[in-house]
Order: C-alpha cells, then sequence, then structure tokens
C-alpha cells in the first residue's frame, strides 16, 4: 500500500488514539485514508527523530506534506547575480531541494549569512545584506575586496565563497559519537558525527560499546547528507547536557 503518514512517539498506542480522537483536518484525513497502521522500534528519541526525518524525505507521505520542515521554515541557497558573483540567498525551505542549511527565521538564517560575510571577507551588498548605489560598507573598511563596484573579479570571489560554503553548512566543529539506548539493555545505539555533519547511526552490544572509536563506527550504517539530521543531533545535544559523548 501507499505510505500516508509517518511519526514518531513514545507511547504508540496513546499517540494512535489522540490522532483519531482529535476533531482536525489531518484526522479527517488518517479516517479517510488509514487502511493499516505498523511501527518500527528505534530504543531511543534521538534515533526516532532520525528516523522519522529520513523517512518522510524518502517517502513524501502526503499528510506529512503540509507539516515538511516545519520546525525550519527557511532555507540558505546559492545563486549568482549577473554579473556572475556567488551569493547567499534565504528561501522558504519547502521551497528549494538545494538547502545548504536550514533555521527556524529568516532573521537567523540572515545573521548567519552576515557572519559568514565577515569571516570570509565576502561582499555585503552581492549577498543582498546591504542595498547600496555604490560599494557596500564594507568596502570602505577594507572588509570588503570590491565586488559591490566590479573591482574584484567573479573568479577570484567565487573562489573563496566556494570556500565559505563548508563553514556555512558545518554544523559541528569536533568529530564524536553519541551513546544512546539501544533496542534492548543488552545494546547501544552509536550516533557518529564526523566532518561537521551526522553520518548515521547503528547498534552495538553494550559490552563493545567501550571499544575503541573504529570499532563504534563499523556498527554505523551511513546515511545521506540530510541538514535536518545535523540540527536535529545540534537541538537534542542541547537539550540533553548529559548525554554521552565521546570526541575523537
Amino acid at each position: 500500500g501507499t505510505i500516508v503518514y509517518i511519526g514518531k512517539s513514545i507511547n504508540i498506542k496513546s499517540r494512535i488514539k489522540q490522532h483519531f480522537s482529535k476533531d482536525h483536518t489531518k484526522t479527517n484525513k488518517l479516517l479517510r485514508q488509514v487502511a493499516d497502521i505498523s511501527f518500527e522500534l528505534t530504543g531511543n528519541e534521538l534515533a526516532s527523530l532520525i528516523k522519522e526525518s529520513y523517512e518522510i524525505k524518502a517517502e513524501l507521505p502526503p499528510i506529512n506534506k503540509a507539516q515538511k520542515n516545519r520546525h525550519f521554515a527557511y532555507a540558505i541557497i546559492v545563486e549568482k547575480d549577473k554579473s556572475g558573483y556567488s551569493k547567499y540567498v534565504v528561501v522558504k525551505s519547502d521551497k528549494t531541494d538545494q538547502a545548504l542549511s536550514f533555521y527556524s527565521s529568516r532573521k537567523n538564517a540572515l545573521n548567519h549569512i552576515d557572519q559568514i560575510i565577515e569571516a570570509f571577507g565576502l561582499c555585503r551588498k552581492v549577498n543582498a545584506i546591504e542595498k547600496s548605489q555604490t560599494s557596500c560598507f564594507n568596502y570602505g573598511i577594507d572588509k570588503c575586496y570590491g565586488a559591490c563596484i566590479g573591482e574584484e573579479f567573479a573568479l577570484m570571489y567565487n573562489e573563496r565563497f566556494e570556500e565559505s560554503t563548508f563553514a556555512l553548512n558545518r554544523i559541528f566543529e569536533e568529530n564524536f559519537v553519541i551513546i544512546d539506548d539501544g533496542l534492548s539493555k543488552n545494546e547501544k545505539c552509536i550516533f557518529l558525527i564526523e566532518e561537521g555533519h551526522f553520518q548515521g547511526y547503528g547498534y552495538i552490544e553494550t559490552e563493545h560499546s567501550g571499544y575503541g572509536i573504529e570499532e563504534l563506527k563499523e556498527s554505523v550504517k551511513y546515511s545521506k547528507r540530510n541538514p535536518e539530521a545535523d540540527l536535529i543531533v545540534r537541538n537534542h545535544m542541547w537539550s540533553h547536557p548529559n548525554i554521552e559523548i565521546v570526541y575523537f
């Protein structure tokens, strides 16, 4: 059959009752379309959040579609202006599949672009942070090399811009694994964060969880790059400061 909705819950029975008891548009859709319900255990909240994100992106269930990227409504993408200079643009996250990073508000996205501009000597005017008929403010204080007035060639500017993209979408500065509960008491769940991004997760027997990093990485099932997964891991770490982390 066709998957019409994907969700997660600590108490599946209670969550299903909630879905079918509320007087809501989504409830009416579920009542009309659902013929069967299946579930898969993950062992912990972080794994369920990540699995939900990947499954929704893979299956694109119609009832989930309206909720897509509901927590991260804005995204940053890359475009080129008429003169060939690369620039960052803030768009609604459900309008693109080329997002470098996601944000809860347009203001947060613009602030991040501003930080990258300062760090890499990019042009505020080219990136539409500043409107000007002539040069940008940073050009006057030697923090912009003149892309705004054609003084810096697009080829040179774009090389530096390309370097900045790695910093913009790099969520984590260090490599580490998160160790959480597995599917049973005799198992642990290993989440791998490497090269600035979430790479995947897997399960390992508890008695082996104290092994070296290479052994832990062997238990991981690597996943396709998913910017939302990076944010899920970061937010989970912020809300669970005592979670077990091993840096390498």
